[in-house]
């Protein structure tokens, strides 16, 4: 948790080498004054350069056929364009294993030339870098991981705690990769101790209420609905610019779905979805807020 102060594919399955050969040509026409050991160093340069050019493309390509499954496309692709053109968002006479090139065939470019504001808004994001952040992670191996990262940067407090709706200490389980999937709401005995605040109390020592926060973002195996729930009962809420959540409906939590659409229709009161892929990661911003 961290609180923030004011597919590709190719055309076809045959590989695809890119010839740069003509390099070696383009150097010698350039510069016709080279003596002859000048011109041999120059093409073992470019013949070496090709060999690893070759290699590389020989290694993309073989990653690019893997997921084929040995098919001449990509499998999901090509369920997800026939669903497509069945719905008419993709012309039924484009063909899968063209789709690549009529793809490409639409790209164009675009002018990346910035105007006095836009030079304006980069100074301004620049500026925005220089913000405090307060880290939360109840795990300790990962707070001394976090405490060795940080340390000697004035701008970031990392605290060996989690949030929630109380104050409390919770047996959990190490789960899943460098513990990515521990929760507190596991129902497996737990053996390692992890200490919950209660998320009001925490800000508001803070000073949260007299200041703003810019930004909250959790992903937290569930505890994401603990503190929103506990979060919306107050007008703290109001004073968070800014929420990002990983929405774990499918933790062990009781009655995820019903609260998840609860926690949505208290959160539109004040805030508004900016990007919301439902039941895994969405972000909310305060309403004055564009």
């Amino acid at each position: 948790m961290i609180l923030r102060q004011n597919h590709a594919a190719s055309d076809t399955h045959d590989p695809i080498f890119v010839d740069k050969t003509r390099n070696s040509n383009i150097k010698y026409s350039r510069d016709e004054n080279m003596d002859d050991e000048e011109k041999w160093n120059n093409d073992q340069s470019a013949s070496e350069k090709y060999s690893r050019n070759v290699l590389v493309d020989k290694g993309i390509n073989l990653k690019l056929q893997l997921p084929l499954k040995g098919q001449t496309f990509n499998p999901v692709v090509r369920g997800f364009v026939e669903q497509l053109k069945r719905k008419g968002e993709v012309a039924k006479d484009v063909e899968i294993e063209n789709i690549g090139q009529y793809a490409k065939s639409h790209l164009q470019l675009r002018d990346t030339d910035l105007n006095a504001k836009e030079l304006k808004n980069i100074k301004n994001c620049k500026a925005s870098s220089k913000q405090d952040y307060l880290i939360l992670e109840p795990l300790t191996p990962y707070t001394d991981i976090l405490e060795k990262k940080f340390a000697g940067n004035e701008k970031v407090s990392i605290y060996n705690i989690g949030l929630g709706s109380d104050n409390e200490v919770v047996m959990v389980n190490l789960e899943g990769n460098n513990a990515c999937a521990t929760t507190k709401f596991s129902k497996k005995n737990g053996t390692v101790p992890i200490y919950i605040v209660n998320a009001i109390d925490f800000l508001t020592d803070l000073g949260v209420g007299v200041y703003e926060l810019d930004l909250l973002t959790m992903n937290c195996e569930g505890c994401e609905f603990e503190v929103l729930e506990t979060l919306v009962k107050s007008n703290l809420i109001e004073r968070i610019r800014n929420i990002q959540w990983a929405t774990h409906t499918q933790v062990s939590i009781p009655n995820p779905w019903e609260r998840y659409c609860r926690i949505h229709e208290l959160l539109k009161r004040t805030h508004r979805p900016t990007y919301q892929y439902k039941f895994n990661w969405e972000s909310w911003r305060r309403k004055d807020i564009k």
